[in-house]
């Protein structure tokens, strides 16, 4: 069977300037950058949204366009053999059966935000036991965040990233096809 990608779009995440989703806001995508918080329209980050995309499949009308495409462009056999299966096409088409959404959870993305208090490397530095509260050097926020709290004031820097939120191991805020720990390739805009 013929799939096609029901959708297909960039994950964002959102920043406003105030608590609860108000004030001035920021749309941000993943470009493997960081900006300083000085090139952004934002005075400060007050609330994070980020956004989910689930990739789901339907089984497509390609199937359709591929056969009518045949019928006409082919030569005598194609055209006969493409004619032939175009009415079993337009029956599955028509079938409700046939459009239902197929879920991949491998393809699954969500946006989230890495907030810089200083100049961002790559990779980050652990945060551990050691580091007193209010004094790490950055905070992933994973999931929306109505009022990030002593973050509002403290972020210098923004970047946004990707992450499948149907793996719970370490590797989740690292985009497919990099390893956690590994250095990701980061321009940083002043």
């Amino acid at each position: 069977m013929v799939y096609r990608r029901h959708r297909q779009r960039n994950v964002v995440v959102t920043l406003y300037s105030e608590p609860h989703y108000r004030g001035a806001r920021q749309t941000f995508t993943y470009d493997q950058k960081a900006y300083a918080l000085g090139r952004t329209r934002l005075p400060r980050v007050g609330s994070i949204r980020v956004e989910r995309t689930d990739a789901s499949f339907r089984r497509g009308p390609d199937t359709v366009g591929s056969f009518v495409a045949m019928a006409v462009k082919g030569d005598r056999e194609t055209r006969a053999e493409a004619l032939g299966w175009l009415p079993l096409a337009l029956v599955r088409m028509a079938d409700p059966s046939s459009w239902q959404r197929e879920y991949d959870p491998a393809g699954s993305r969500q946006s989230w935000v890495h907030l810089w208090a200083e100049r961002p490397t790559s990779p980050p530095p652990p945060c551990d036991d050691r580091t007193a509260p209010g004094k790490e050097p950055w905070r992933n926020f994973l999931e929306s965040t109505p009022d990030v709290g002593a973050w509002s004031t403290r972020v210098r820097y923004i970047e946004a990233g990707v992450r499948n939120p149907h793996r719970d191991d370490e590797a989740s805020p690292v985009p497919p096809g990099w390893a956690p720990g590994h250095a990701l390739p980061l321009e940083i805009v002043e």
